[in-house]
């Protein structure tokens, strides 16, 4: 029996990508339907974390909404192949193995995300001696 007893939503929102990931961030979800609580999914990545939540959201019973901010951005979908379609509010599950992504495109990643970098995909040892401060929030 949830432990709500007024009329108001009680909503959790995670980010799969600071919760822990996609078993984790399941976890929360069954945990907050224990309470009657629904799931809303936060989602401001990339193709690739969509994928990622749009499984856990498929796996998860009290799932309500997943959160997506790019619908604006031409080009956002096509970064993964096969191109991520989002049409009327939905996102369909890929009913292959793993998270549906067959491949990046890098071509479109280096000239929309790379492009103030010298070369994507360089390595970056100049942060193997920087400190940094971990946390458990973001």
């Amino acid at each position: 029996m949830p432990l709500l007893k007024s009329h108001a939503l009680a909503v959790v929102h995670p980010d799969l990508l600071t919760a822990g990931g996609m078993l984790e961030t399941k976890k929360i979800g069954d945990l907050a339907e224990d309470y009657g609580v629904q799931m809303n999914l936060h989602m401001a990545e990339s193709p690739i974390a969509c994928m990622a939540a749009v499984h856990v959201a498929a796996a998860t019973r009290n799932f309500m909404a997943l959160e997506l901010h790019s619908v604006d951005v031409p080009w956002w979908g096509d970064i993964v192949k096969p191109a991520l379609s989002y049409k009327g509010g939905f996102i369909k599950v890929p009913n292959k193995p793993g998270l549906g992504i067959d491949e990046l495109n890098e071509k479109l990643v280096e000239k929309h995300i790379c492009k103030d970098f010298p070369k994507a995909w360089a390595p970056t040892d100049e942060w193997d001696k920087e400190w940094a401060n971990d946390r458990r929030w973001s």
